[in-house]
């Protein structure tokens, strides 16, 4: 004899391990999608500067300066414009910068991610 009421669907556990997943992975993105558009601010900013003629061969303190009226602009907190380097790329140089962010989840659990960029500077001389 066949049974006429099999069950259909998820049960009620099933739901709970459902949505505790897609619970968990929402949690994750909203605290990386602030860290990984503060990253987006942070390259834009480095590299029209990189890019810019008119700095292919200025010292890196006039560099900075120039970044850092942007870098209040965007709001930009997770990176010093003093972590952004200058250093010799090829026959010229590139503005370089590397660090971390760290996001905290919950209790004693966070999330790090490392981030490191170079942006080459056309036409630039050697270094100071």
């Amino acid at each position: 004899m066949q049974l006429q009421n099999a069950q259909r669907g998820l049960g009620l556990w099933g739901w709970v391990f459902v949505l505790s997943v897609i619970g968990f992975v929402a949690m994750i993105t909203l605290q990386l999608v602030p860290i990984y558009l503060a990253e987006l601010a942070i390259q834009k900013v480095v590299k029209q500067t990189a890019n810019d003629p008119v700095n292919a061969s200025a010292p890196i303190a006039t560099l900075r300066n120039n970044m850092r009226t942007r870098w209040d602009v965007e709001g930009i907190t997770t990176l010093d414009v003093n972590q952004i380097t200058l250093e010799k790329y090829g026959a010229g140089r590139a503005l370089c910068y590397d660090y971390e962010a760290k996001a905290e989840l919950f209790a004693n659990i966070s999330l790090v991610v490392h981030f490191e960029q170079k942006y080459p500077m056309p036409g630039g001389g050697g270094i100071e």
